[in-house]
Parts: structure tokens; sequence; C-alpha cells
């Protein structure tokens, strides 16, 4: 399993305006769910691109 290491930043504002506004900068919204804390933040796509179109899988480390 490759792995691949991604920095995002968290994200305060939320909303369908937001994440367009974000979609239109080459960021990609999304939300990180864990046990107890939810977090939202956004990715640039470009550091998404590579393991989105691929058949391998990856380990990612936000």
């Amino acid at each position: 399993m490759k792995s691949l290491k991604i920095e995002g930043q968290k994200r305060e504002n939320l909303g369908k305006k937001e994440s367009k506004r974000l979609r239109q900068q080459g960021l990609v919204p999304g939300v990180l769910y864990g046990k107890d804390k939810v977090v939202h933040l956004a990715v640039p796509f470009s550091d998404l691109r590579p393991f989105a179109y691929t058949p391998n899988v990856y380990l990612i480390d936000l």
C-alpha cells in the first residue's frame, strides 16, 4: 500500500456558498469524522488528483 501526505486547512465557514467559493479557488471541501470530533477542512485538488483517478490503494496522512 502506498502512502500519501496531504496538507489541508481547517475551515470555519460552512454551507453551500462557501463550498462553491472554495471549489472556484481549486480547493475541495471535506469532512473528517472521528470518534468524538468532526473536522471540516479544505484540501487543494492538485494534492488529491494523483490518487483519485487510479486503481491503487493509498494510506493518507492529513
